[in-house]
């Protein structure tokens, strides 16, 4: 079944969301919670195993995707703000003004 092309077709056509897209508040239980953290030691654990073999630069398993929360939004939102603020600050704006007295 898993390398069947017509289940292939009919999974794609339900265009279900990828597993990678951070998950809802309503969704999110401890149990996702800590399967989640397990996904993540995983990851870890099969990074370390590669670098012990004797792989170099093994890949890293992306952490699980978590639910976007009020706070991540709002720490989101003050460092576009700080970046904007300090971008003002540090590069001039031309004027013409300044261009003519020059």
């Amino acid at each position: 079944m898993a390398d069947d092309d017509l289940f292939a077709q009919q999974v794609i056509d339900l265009d279900i969301p990828s597993t990678q897209t951070p998950r809802l508040m309503t969704e999110w239980t401890p149990e996702m919670e800590m399967l989640t953290n397990l996904y993540d030691r995983m990851g870890e654990q099969i990074t370390v195993a590669l670098a012990a073999a004797g792989v170099k630069n093994p890949a890293k398993v992306k952490p699980a995707p978590r639910p976007k929360t009020a706070m991540d939004r709002m720490r989101q939102k003050r460092r576009v703000d700080d970046a904007a603020f300090l971008r003002s600050k540090l590069i001039p704006t031309h004027t013409p003004a300044a261009a003519d007295a020059g």
